[in-house]
């Protein structure tokens, strides 16, 4: 899936995406082009597990963050 299904399905924004990948809590997609890459179930699954993280269990993003 592109970028932005993978916004709408996991109901966070791409700007959060990015910021995610970023920071290391969420792996890039596979590249498909030069600005295109693909998503699978497996990020979509990452972005529940972290926003569950953040939000029910109250961490911050760097509490969730993996360690270098």
């Amino acid at each position: 899936m592109q970028l932005a299904e993978l916004s709408r399905r996991s109901a966070q924004s791409i700007a959060t995406i990015t910021y995610y990948m970023r920071r290391g809590l969420l792996r890039p997609g596979e590249r498909i082009m030069a600005t295109r890459a693909d998503y699978g179930e497996n990020h979509l699954h990452r972005l529940r597990l972290i926003r569950a993280l953040i939000g029910v269990g109250r961490l911050s993003v760097g509490a969730t963050e993996r360690d270098p």
